[in-house]
């Protein structure tokens, strides 16, 4: 999997917002990783997974039916995140 450099520098900061169960602030960060990895599904599903620890329902939705779209293989993995929202 490819990341950003700053992505692997600033990493830690990320955990710390999670630790902090400030997901917002972890979703942010995450939100300028995937446009600059805009081809990484792995940074958009950790997005969405922060947007729905966040509250923001309908945006881990969209992420998760983008995944899907792009990656048929995801399909099942994303079915059951969209699922889980509700």
């Amino acid at each position: 999997m490819s990341m950003v450099w700053w992505f692997k520098e600033f990493g830690w900061i990320r955990t710390y917002y999670k630790k902090k169960k400030n997901s917002n602030h972890a979703a942010s960060l995450l939100e300028q990783a995937v446009k600059l990895e805009t081809y990484n599904l792995d940074l958009y599903f950790n997005l969405a997974q922060e947007y729905r620890k966040a509250g923001r329902m309908a945006e881990a939705k969209l992420l998760a039916e983008k995944i899907k779209e792009t990656d048929p293989k995801r399909a099942k993995q994303m079915d059951e995140f969209i699922k889980s929202l509700k």
